[in-house]
């Protein structure tokens, strides 16, 4: 989700989204808000170790629901196994909670 979409969902307008840095890497836009360079849009699960840290905050108590997600991938052979299948089975369970 991108800036247009994020201020649409909230009903912002007038806000030129195009303006401002931008990176095609994430780990460099999280650096970037981390050293006082603009903010970021992130989900607050994988950003919660440096929010909680105080290396970032979340200046706006609003949140949008995405249809994002993570998938799990693993070759045909791994994920047969039993370690690989019970780690399947722990990480769905913890996404769920």
């Amino acid at each position: 989700m991108g800036w247009e979409q994020w201020l649409g969902k909230l009903g912002v307008t007038g806000i030129d989204s195009r303006r401002g840095p931008r990176f095609s890497d994430y780990y460099q836009a999280v650096q970037a808000a981390i050293a006082g360079q603009g903010v970021l849009l992130g989900s607050r699960l994988v950003m919660k170790d440096l929010i909680t840290s105080s290396l970032l905050v979340t200046p706006f108590p609003e949140g949008v629901q995405t249809d994002l997600g993570y998938d799990v991938i693993a070759s045909r052979g791994a994920a047969e196994r039993p370690e690989v299948l019970a780690f399947i089975h722990w990480i769905a369970g913890q996404a769920l909670t």
